[in-house]
């Protein structure tokens, strides 16, 4: 699922990009995980952004710290 950012979308429509964005982090804090992961930096960024400021949702972790962790 798109996380609502999407580069210029998130420009051109700020307020629909929250509202995707906040979604989507409701809907991985329902699951109860601790982390939520992607390759792609700017959907992590833009998620993570959101859950500091809603201070809930699981924590953003890119794939490559997951890895490199191991």
């Amino acid at each position: 699922m798109c996380c609502g950012f999407g580069g210029a979308f998130a420009v051109e429509f700020p307020e629909l990009s929250g509202r995707i964005g906040r979604d989507r982090l409701a809907d991985l804090a329902a699951t109860g995980a601790e982390f939520m992961t992607a390759t792609d930096t700017s959907c992590l960024l833009h998620l993570d952004g959101i859950r500091g400021r809603e201070r809930s949702g699981p924590r953003a972790i890119h794939l490559a710290e997951i890895l490199a962790a191991r």
